[in-house]
């Protein structure tokens, strides 16, 4: 009689295990323009089960079962393009949500090829990782279209640089101008390793479209030896490279330089990012800075305020209502909400949403204390005046902390981590406007 209570206990466990995996199937099967899920073993009764699939503007729609004991502490959405099996923390992770009932996340850095994630739960005692589902990126034939094409080097384009060291130990660059009416931008590139750098394999330092602009100047040259270019990419994405300058500097009382994360080596904004890691403003996930992720609105806060000096207050639990005094960000929170720098959303926080473009501009402007300026004309293309966050876009673009993707501002779109660290790297060298 026990042995047979026994049998039907395990019977009931692994027929719910099946069912589980065949709902996921068929979730699966309905996105036939996705990609194809893997499942591992589940580890746990009580481990999520993950579903995902690729949606049309290429961003991965993820979404998973609830954990219903009482000892949740929160959700780590784990993720990599080389590991079959990811785990927390070995391969980090993109997100960790403390919401019990937030069971949904979207993807937007999704690379090409293998895209493998995974939900970890952790618990006061325990983590616990489901099945992985693995996304086999595609791109759209539009995509396909357009990479094909991308950066076709044009020998008939000729390009010459010419570069200087100016007395207060700075890179003066010119070269000669790009005729044509095609130009997209001037792509300023810069190494030390590499002695024929080359956009977009060494990143670049600088940027600009306008045509007449031939000069940039290198503010900070590494100590060693600098490496220079510029690159034309044109409207029809096609590339020429300049002749490369070598100059020399020995930074007297300057320590070496120091690249802070190992995933920012060639990475367009890897001045910022460990101009802040050095003040401590910034650290990373397991030894990666992760410059491409979104910013949660609890980092950002964090970010912000750090980096303009504001004393920080005391926690507040009251500051918000959704947040406890046990959060590592309430004294941040509390410290926005005191100096009205952020209000929230219906008394919300939501520490664990990402934050657009247009949030990140008006709280860092809200945190210099900067008169604005009144907007008579509309700053980007994209961007309305009568938008609630016209006056910071264009406070922003005149103080030369965003100048747009493509010229656009794309306000309502996450701001990345390496974004972030610019627009506050470049506000830190900016004086406040009285």
């Amino acid at each position: 009689m026990f042995l047979s209570v026994i049998n039907k206990v395990i019977t009931i466990k692994y027929m719910k295990k099946l069912l589980s995996v065949f709902a996921l199937l068929i979730t699966l099967s309905l996105n036939t323009n996705s990609a194809i899920a893997i499942l591992s073993e589940e580890k746990s009764a009580d481990a999520p089960t993950l579903s995902a699939f690729q949606k049309a503007d290429g961003s991965v729609s993820l979404s998973w079962t609830k954990y219903l004991g009482n000892d949740f502490r929160g959700y780590k959405v784990v993720h990599s393009t080389t590991e079959s099996e990811p785990i927390y923390p070995e391969n980090g992770y993109l997100i960790f949500l403390t919401d019990i009932n937030n069971l949904n996340y979207i993807h937007s850095s999704v690379k090409e090829g293998n895209n493998y994630y995974r939900i970890c739960t952790l618990t006061s005692d325990e983590k616990i990782c489901g099945n992985t589902v693995v996304i086999k990126s595609q791109a759209t034939l539009e995509d396909i279209k357009i990479k094909a094409d991308e950066y076709r080097d044009d020998e008939s384009i000729q390009i010459t640089l010419k570069a200087e060291k100016t007395s207060d130990n700075k890179a003066k660059l010119s070269w000669t101008r790009y005729s044509e009416n095609d130009l997209k931008w001037y792509k300023i590139v810069r190494s030390q390793e590499n002695e024929m750098p080359y956009y977009p394999n060494d990143g670049y330092i600088g940027i600009n479209n306008y045509r007449d602009n031939t000069t940039y100047t290198d503010e900070k040259p590494l100590g060693g030896k600098n490496y220079y270019r510029v690159c034309v990419i044109t409207t029809e994405s096609k590339r020429a490279c300049s002749n490369v300058v070598l100059l020399n500097f020995e930074l007297s009382g300057e320590m070496p330089f120091t690249n802070y994360f190992p995933d920012t080596k060639n990475h367009w904004a890897r001045e910022y990012i460990n101009a802040l890691a050095k003040l401590d403003i910034v650290s990373g996930i397991n030894g990666n800075f992760m410059p491409e992720n979104n910013v949660l609105r609890s980092e950002a806060l964090k970010m912000i305020l750090l980096s303009h000096n504001i004393k920080i207050e005391n926690c507040d639990a009251s500051s918000f209502s959704d947040i406890k005094s046990t959060d590592w960000f309430c004294e941040f929170a509390t410290t926005a909400k005191k100096l009205k720098i952020l209000e929230g959303i219906d008394g919300k926080l939501f520490p664990n949403s990402n934050l657009t473009r247009a949030e990140a501009i008006k709280i860092l402007i809200e945190s210099r204390g900067d008169i604005m300026s009144i907007v008579s004309i509309n700053s980007f293309p994209d961007l309305s005046k009568d938008e609630w966050y016209a006056s910071y876009a264009y406070h922003a673009k005149r103080l030369g902390f965003m100048q747009g993707i493509d010229g656009k501002f794309e306000g309502l779109r996450p701001i990345t981590r390496a974004e972030l660290a610019k627009i506050i790297s470049i506000s830190m060298e900016t004086e406040q406007v009285k």
